[in-house]
C-alpha cells in the first residue's frame, strides 16, 4: 500500500510506461498539480499516447470543465486528440466506495492499464492506494465497474480540436 502524492505519481508513471493498449482512469477532477498536472505524469502519459492504436478513457465524478481546460494535462490531451488518438473524457455523478470493514467505507478512484495492472486509491483524501502490476483478476473487476459507469455517462466536453 502507498499513500501520498509522491508515491501516487511514481505509480502512475510506472503504470503508463507499462501500458500497451488501453488506459481507463476514474478520478475526481484531474486538477491535482502534484500528480495529474505534474510534468512526470504528463510525460509518461504522453509516452503511452505515442504508441500506435492506443485508447485513453477518462471518467470524472467531480469535473470542473473551466479549470481543467487551462491545465497542462488537458492541453497535452488536446494535442493528442488533434493527432487522431482515441481519447474520451466523460462525467458521472456516481461514486465508488471501498469497504474497509463491515461498518467502514471510503470513496475510491482507480486507474487500470490494459487488463492486468491497476492503482486503486482506497482513500482519496489521504491518497492511500493498492497497486498491482500483474493481477488480471483485480484488473477485470475494476474494468467491469469502469465500463459500466463509462457506458452510463455523458461526454463532458470534446477535446478542443481547433487549438
Amino acid at each position: 500500500m502507498n499513500a501520498d502524492n509522491e508515491k501516487a505519481l511514481a505509480v502512475f508513471v510506472e503504470l503508463f510506461h507499462r501500458a500497451q493498449q488501453r488506459v481507463r482512469l476514474f478520478s475526481g477532477s484531474l486538477l491535482n498539480e502534484e500528480v495529474s498536472n505534474n510534468s512526470q505524469y504528463i510525460s509518461a502519459l504522453s509516452d503511452f499516447l505515442e504508441k500506435e492504436g492506443v485508447k485513453l478513457e477518462i471518467l470524472l465524478n467531480k469535473p470542473d470543465e473551466e479549470k481543467i481546460r487551462n491545465t497542462p494535462l488537458y492541453k497535452r490531451l488536446t494535442y493528442y486528440k488533434n493527432a487522431g488518438t482515441d481519447i474520451t473524457i466523460r462525467k458521472t455523478d456516481r461514486k465508488l466506495y471501498f469497504l474497509k470493514s463491515e461498518h467502514e467505507r471510503t470513496e475510491c478512484h482507480f486507474c487500470v492499464c490494459d487488463n492486468n495492472s491497476f492503482r486503486l486509491e482506497i482513500d482519496i483524501v489521504n491518497r492511500s492506494a493498492i497497486c498491482n502490476f500483474n493481477d488480471t483478476t483485480g484488473a477485470s473487476i475494476l474494468i467491469k465497474k469502469f465500463d459500466e459507469m463509462f457506458n452510463d455517462s455523458e461526454e463532458i466536453f470534446f477535446l478542443d480540436t481547433n487549438s
